[in-house]
């Protein structure tokens, strides 16, 4: 019923290669790769380590748990909450200096929109400007 035409493309001509070839590695070659994207290798954000390959790069800080004597005991007690309190305080003030740059950022870009139109408009001006003929 339908007939398509279909143009016939002519067949290429084997020609020898000017010069040789280079053949690049395969993906699973142990050649170290030159990309700078994250392989799994080399613990991509979405890389699954399995258990018998993986090696942790760090080693864990050591810490000794205390005992429920010494949790119990005032003085640590105490400790703990002067560091919560200043964990806390930290946390907080960190928050703040962001949240007055973001402001201040906010406020630089509506600075900067303000400057580029009363340029616009003296730029105007100026090319109305007889004087300048």
């Amino acid at each position: 019923m339908f007939r398509f035409l279909v143009a016939k493309t002519p067949t290429p001509v084997p020609v020898e290669p000017l010069a040789a070839v280079k053949v690049e590695p395969t993906w699973e070659s142990s050649a170290p790769s030159t990309s700078s994207a994250p392989s799994a290798r080399r613990g991509g954000r979405n890389s699954q380590p399995t258990l018998e390959t993986y090696t942790p790069t760090t080693t864990a800080r050591k810490y000794r748990l205390k005992t429920p004597q010494e949790r119990n005991n005032s003085s640590y007690k105490v400790k703990r909450q002067r560091n919560n309190d200043a964990v806390r305080k930290s946390r907080t003030k960190a928050k703040q200096l962001q949240m007055m740059k973001d402001k201040q950022l906010e406020e630089l870009v509506i600075e900067v929109g303000q400057l580029k139109e009363k340029l616009r408009v003296a730029n105007d001006r100026l090319a109305r400007c007889r004087c300048r003929r």
